[in-house]
């Protein structure tokens, strides 16, 4: 159980994240209030959901151990704009919280899961919406 808390902690943290840096370009980079609050409902909607496992998933935590930590070794993630950097961290955030998602049914979360489902379902309508923003506003 305490590996499957850890892959819950790693998604969560990533999730959360992934949303905090398409909130941050829209409160200070593009300066739009609208998304702006509508990143912070996801976040905070993440973060809530998961407020009853918080402590598990410390626990289960294992940054030191962790073998996938490649990134810091490599450069294929690297962005050359403001745009690449809105959709890689949007995949980011539905990867992370579809993994929360199927991971917490296994626990027995059923309840946490389907909010977890309509997370990830905010995020794609945030991306499209966003999507559609920087099209028409030459951003």
């Amino acid at each position: 159980m305490q590996k499957l808390y850890r892959i819950l902690d790693v998604n969560v943290n990533r999730a959360s994240e992934g949303t905090r840096v398409v909130e941050d370009l829209f409160r200070f980079y593009f300066e739009n209030e609208t998304f702006t609050k509508e990143c912070r409902i996801i976040r905070h909607t993440l973060r809530k959901t998961m407020k009853e496992t918080d402590s598990l998933l410390i626990e289960s935590r294992d940054a030191r151990g962790d073998i996938g930590t490649v990134s810091q070794k490599i450069k294929n993630d690297s962005k050359e704009s403001v745009n690449q950097l809105l959709i890689s961290n949007f995949k980011r955030i539905q990867e992370a919280v579809r993994c929360i998602e199927e991971i917490l049914k296994v626990l027995g979360h059923y309840n946490l899961s389907k909010n977890m489902e309509k997370v990830r379902y905010q995020s794609y309508s945030l991306e499209k919406d966003i999507s559609v923003y920087l099209k028409t506003s030459g951003a």
